[in-house]
């Protein structure tokens, strides 16, 4: 049935499909990303016309990849009104927001394989925007703020709240924040 509605949407998502087409090389971690996540296969169009049509936190994505023309495309087919990703950051390949609305993207950088979800603040503190390196995941309700560096390999627990650096290999959880795991091992160590 989804495939069907995919076909039928295709009028409706004509000028992304063609946008696609010259983008491709931008978004094709992204779509393999967000098919893995839905537990799908479906490549090139097919599968752009199936993130277009059933996630919208896909579509916010689809218009930062494609850049200005994003915004004159966004009202034909709009993604969370309450998801806000700076389009003047850089966000490396593979990005994945999971239910992404209340969410706010606005950090210096962010890295490879990045994942969101839904009601996250990722912004400006004090001392700056936070850099986010490769392979992070975040979770629902998670602050993160202030000129910190966020390492590789990290995941932010629901909830926490961060504005302090965080090494590499580390899970982090709490208000105040604490490392509960790093490098393999559990831990307790206060950020």
């Amino acid at each position: 049935m989804k495939k069907i509605i995919s076909y039928i949407a295709f009028c409706r998502y004509f000028p992304q499909v063609i946008i696609f087409l010259f983008f491709k090389e931008n978004l094709v971690d992204d779509i393999k990303r967000c098919e893995e996540h839905h537990n799908i296969k479906l490549e090139g169009i097919k599968g752009v016309l199936y993130l277009l049509t059933f996630d919208k936190a896909f579509r916010a994505l689809f218009y930062y990849r494609i850049g200005k023309i994003g915004h004159v495309l966004k009202p034909l087919a709009p993604s969370f009104d309450s998801l806000m990703v700076n389009s003047n950051m850089p966000i490396g390949k593979a990005a994945l927001f999971v239910h992404s609305f209340s969410t706010i993207i606005n950090a210096k950088s962010i890295g490879e394989n990045f994942r969101i979800t839904h009601c996250c603040t990722v912004g400006n503190g004090e001392k700056g925007k936070p850099v986010i390196k490769d392979n992070v995941t975040i979770h629902a309700g998670a602050i993160v703020f202030g000129g910190i560096t966020v390492g590789d390999n990290v995941i932010i627990g629901a909830g926490t709240v961060v504005n302090k650096s965080i090494p590499d290999n580390s899970t982090v959880i709490g208000n105040p924040a604490y490392i509960i795991k790093k490098d393999g091992k559990k831990v307790s160590i206060k950020l």
